[in-house]
């Protein structure tokens, strides 16, 4: 449970150090992707909803989350509030225009990705919103209608 923590600790200081940071955790790169609410959330929130519905937390505090969504020791990922104060007007002017309360970053291994479709839409379920890349302006951007055919944008790092 140590190690998770510092792993989330790691996390939160890449992403408060700017824009597109990448992130390596254990050694190995984590892909990056934003979900994005209309509505007001915490990552208790969030956790206690995964939690809910099946997924295994494996730690959490208010700064970030560890959630398990299958069995191989990759298939985890990284939950945190995401703040998106600072960042240039044109990489937000989407994000205001659809009203977002609220956005937490979610990082992965990338071969894990369509691993962690499922959990995404159980939060879509949920409540809502959107699911956006790790690019300028964080599009294209996927909902609960289409969130199974989510893919990173071409340009992603």
């Amino acid at each position: 449970m140590t190690a998770d923590r510092d792993q989330i600790d790691a996390l939160l200081d890449a992403i408060a150090s700017g824009p597109r940071s990448r992130v390596g955790l254990s050694e190995v790169d984590m892909d990056d992707l934003f979900y994005f609410s209309a509505m007001q959330l915490s990552l208790h929130d969030v956790v206690s909803l995964v939690q809910a519905r099946g997924y295994q937390v494996e730690s959490a505090s208010e700064r970030g989350a560890v959630v398990r969504f299958g069995d191989e020791s990759r298939e985890k990922c990284h939950w945190a509030p995401f703040s998106l104060t600072g960042w240039p007007p044109e990489e937000t002017e989407e994000l205001r225009r659809k009203g977002v309360q609220s956005a937490f970053c979610v990082s992965h291994h990338p071969v894990t990705i369509d691993a962690l479709l499922p959990m995404l839409r159980v939060v879509l379920e949920e409540f809502g919103g959107w699911v956006g890349n790790d690019s300028v302006g964080f599009g294209p951007f996927f909902d609960l209608s289409d969130i199974g055919r989510f893919r990173y944008h071409e340009s992603k790092g």
